[in-house]
C-alpha cells in the first residue's frame, strides 16, 4: 500500500519535471523580471492634486531606478545602496538609462490608493499609491552597459555545484516552479532532481556564487504563485521551503 502511494505521488511529479526540463531546453532563457513593491508619491503644490496615474508613473520611475542601482557596480551608484531611491535619485538613474522608465517595465498595478497624506521626509502634503512594478532587469542591465556603467548581478562569479534541499514539499507544482525559477532568475545552469520522496526533494544545482548568491537572486525576484522560504544556506547546501500560493486579484485594473 505504501509503495503504491509513493508511486502515485511520484508519477505526476516526474512527468511535470520532465516536461519542465523539455520546455526549458527548447526555449531561450527567460527574461529576468524583478518584482518591486513600493510607495510612489508626488507633492501637492497647487490644486488639484496629482492624478493617480501621475503618481503611478512616479512609482515606475522609482522601481526602475531601484533595480538599476542594485545592478550597478563600482563608483556609479547614486544615493544609498538600499531602500527606495528618492525622486531626484530616480530621475538621475532614468537619465543614465537613456529611455523612459516605462520602457523597462513588463507590467504594473496599483495595490492601494493611499490618498493624500503628509510626507515624513518633507512635511509637505502629497498623494501616494502603493504599487507593484515588474521590471525587466535584463533591459536595465543592457542600458547600463550601453551607458558605460558596469553591471554586477553576481553572475560573473565562478559557478559552484551544490545541493538544494526542499522540505515540507506539498505538491509537484511547487517543485517544478522552484526549478523553473532557479534556471531562470536564479541563473543556475543545472538543476537536476536526485532524490524525490513524499514531502522532500533534493536537487543537484550548478550556479554562480554558490547557495548564498542563488538565494539572493531568488528572493530579489519573488515569483508569482510561489513562496520560497529559506531555512539554511551554507557551503554546499541550500535548504528551502517552497509553497504554491494564490495570486491575489489587483485592486485596480491597471495591468499593462
Amino acid at each position: 500500500m505504501r509503495a503504491r502511494a509513493l508511486s502515485a505521488w511520484l508519477r505526476p511529479l516526474s512527468r511535470a519535471l520532465l516536461l519542465a526540463g523539455a520546455l526549458l531546453a527548447a526555449a531561450a532563457a527567460p527574461a529576468e523580471v524583478r518584482r518591486v513593491e513600493l510607495v510612489g508619491a508626488l507633492a501637492i503644490v497647487d490644486p488639484p492634486p496629482p492624478t493617480r496615474q501621475a503618481v503611478l508613473e512616479e512609482a515606475i520611475r522609482l522601481a526602475v531606478a531601484q533595480v538599476a542601482r542594485d545592478l550597478a557596480g563600482g563608483p556609479a551608484a547614486i544615493g544609498p545602496r538600499s531602500g527606495t531611491p528618492t525622486g531626484a535619485e530616480a530621475r538621475e538613474w532614468i537619465a543614465r538609462l537613456g529611455a523612459p522608465g516605462r520602457s523597462f517595465v513588463v507590467r504594473y498595478e496599483a495595490l492601494e490608493d493611499l490618498g493624500e497624506r503628509t510626507s515624513q521626509a518633507s512635511g509637505l502634503r502629497e498623494r501616494a499609491v502603493l504599487a507593484e512594478v515588474h521590471v525587466d532587469a535584463g533591459r536595465v542591465a543592457d542600458a547600463l552597459l550601453a551607458a558605460g556603467i558596469a553591471v554586477d548581478d553576481g553572475r560573473n562569479a565562478p559557478a559552484e555545484r551544490f545541493v538544494v534541499e526542499v522540505r515540507e514539499l506539498g505538491s509537484w507544482e511547487a517543485l517544478a516552479g522552484l526549478r523553473r525559477e532557479m534556471l531562470g532568475a536564479g541563473g543556475a545552469s543545472v538543476a537536476i532532481p536526485t532524490e524525490l520522496v513524499p514531502g522532500r526533494a533534493r536537487l543537484q544545482v550548478e550556479a554562480p556564487g554558490g547557495p548564498e548568491r542563488l538565494l539572493e537572486r531568488l528572493l530579489a525576484t519573488p515569483p508569482e504563485g510561489l513562496r520560497i522560504e529559506p531555512l539554511a544556506a551554507e557551503s554546499g547546501l541550500l535548504v528551502v521551503r517552497v509553497r504554491t500560493v494564490e495570486t491575489p486579484s489587483p485592486a485596480f485594473d491597471t495591468q499593462h
